[in-house]
């Protein structure tokens, strides 16, 4: 969401499947291939030093006050 895409526009980009890309998100995939990383990173416009995708859980909502 922070970069604009919807998952299927996300996933398509990044060549990797919805289903995919959304057992990543919830955490039930917990590993990627390399080049899979790679995209998904370019995709979603990550720098290559950040480490939000290689977290374990994903990341919870922060509260709006």
């Amino acid at each position: 969401m922070h970069a604009g895409l919807g998952t299927d526009e996300a996933a398509e980009k990044a060549g990797i499947s919805r289903p995919y890309l959304n057992h990543l998100e919830s955490g039930y995939r917990t590993r990627m291939r390399p080049g899979t990383y790679a995209r998904l990173r370019r995709t979603l416009g990550i720098e290559a030093d950040d480490t939000r995708l290689l977290q374990r859980e994903p990341a919870t909502k922060e509260k709006v006050t």
